[in-house]
């Protein structure tokens, strides 16, 4: 039993860890401009079928097509917020405008995919699909371990990036306070559609990884833009270090609903978790803290 619940919670925690780097790209832009992005999950699947097709189609590693996802995201991000965002943001009823047009782009997109790749669940199978490393009675797979290396190294990376960097710097204060920021001489705009495309680059980023122990189709992406919400609602939204934690919680509640009550509906302890976390701390276990 004691070795159902190490293995329970290690494998809890590897995926959580993957999961919380598709959540933390959807935090930074609420962070930065206060509006949930829906295409965030749409940008995820596209991640994936990147990945998919560069190693299919081209023998592409699927980690070394990491980068040629988050860059052929980042310009897709920057070019939605500055074409279709951008010019309505400060208008009257902005934020529900946002919210209708990024519904709009994800409904297109996932369909799009839908029309060229189809409904069917597309698997990768490559040399480190299966591999795993055992540690006494514990198997660790290996593309959950490198997954959740590449979802810390992200965090990190966005850490120094954010606080150490002048740009970086420019993206908080313009968090802090948009129109102190543009009477300082930031250009607000650039920064939205640079906050924009870093967060479709990290959804680019968790579809990689992701796409090495999981199954894509076009119909996944509304549960994952609803598991990537309840990450940033548990971890506190615009808080990335909260929404790392709220992956790893949901990563961890989700493993131990597959063991201990049935793996088809795991995703009702996820949410029964979301909905404690609502009604008891509903600025998240953060307390509504940025950053």
């Amino acid at each position: 039993m004691t070795d159902l619940i190490l293995q329970t919670l290690v494998s809890g925690l590897l995926v959580g860890g993957c999961y919380a780097l598709m959540a933390t790209g959807l935090n930074l832009v609420w962070g930065v401009m206060e509006i949930i992005n829906f295409a965030h999950g749409a940008f995820l699947i596209l991640g994936m079928y990147i990945t998919y097709w560069g190693y299919v189609l081209l023998g592409i590693d699927p980690y070394l097509s990491l980068p040629i996802a988050m860059v052929l995201l980042f310009a897709l991000g920057w070019a939605l917020q500055g074409v279709v965002l951008n010019p309505i943001m400060g208008e009257e009823r902005w934020a529900s405008a946002t919210l209708l047009i990024t519904f709009g782009v994800s409904i297109f997109l996932l369909n799009l995919a839908l029309l060229v790749w189809g409904p069917t669940p597309r698997a990768l199978s490559y040399s480190l699909s299966d591999a795993h490393i055992q540690l006494g009675s514990i198997i660790i797979r290996v593309p959950q371990l490198v997954g959740f290396g590449i979802s810390v190294l992200f965090l990190l990376s966005l850490e120094y990036f954010l606080k150490r960097t002048k740009l970086g710097r420019a993206i908080r204060a313009t968090a802090q306070n948009s129109e102190g920021a543009r009477l300082m001489g930031i250009n607000v705009p650039m920064i939205y559609k640079l906050t924009f495309g870093i967060g479709a680059a990290g959804s680019a980023a968790a579809g990689t990884i992701l796409m090495t122990f999981l199954q894509v189709n076009p119909h996944i992406g509304l549960g994952l833009i609803l598991m990537a919400f309840a990450i940033c609602v548990i971890g506190t939204m615009g808080n990335y270090v909260g929404a790392f934690i709220g992956g790893l919680i949901i990563g961890v509640v989700e493993a131990f609903s597959a063991v201990l009550v049935l793996p088809s509906i795991k995703m009702m302890g996820v949410y029964i978790v979301f909905l404690i976390v609502l009604l008891m701390k509903p600025e998240g276990i953060f307390g509504g803290k940025k950053w």
